[in-house]
């Protein structure tokens, strides 16, 4: 029907995502897409929707490992996690917003 929730753009990403589950679960998982608002995970089966994930970021496109806390707001079947940031510091905001940005505007 052409609605979406979705408030921010997007974007594909290399990154991986260690940290841990409110469980206090270790995590280490692939970060396949990510936007100012959340980040989408792969091959994921543990987490489930509510639960909150504190870690880091690691990818070649940031100079240096972004600290997040995120809620799950989203769990596939396929292994797929969508993760909302509840908490951001101003650093890391303005390198995914960079990031995104410039990620957005490549045709």
């Amino acid at each position: 029907f052409g609605i979406t929730r979705r408030k921010h753009a997007r974007v594909p990403i290399m990154a991986q995502f260690s940290g841990e589950a409110s469980a206090e679960e270790p995590i280490n998982s692939r970060v396949v897409t990510i936007s100012v608002g959340g980040m989408g995970l792969s091959d994921n089966f543990n987490l489930t929707i509510g639960q909150t994930v504190r870690g880091q970021i690691t990818s070649p496109h940031f100079f240096s490992p972004i600290n997040v806390d995120a809620e799950v707001t989203y769990s596939g079947q396929d292994g797929y996690v969508g993760l909302k940031f509840t908490h951001l510091g101003d650093d890391a905001l303005a390198l995914i917003t960079e990031y995104v940005n410039k990620f957005s505007q490549k045709k």
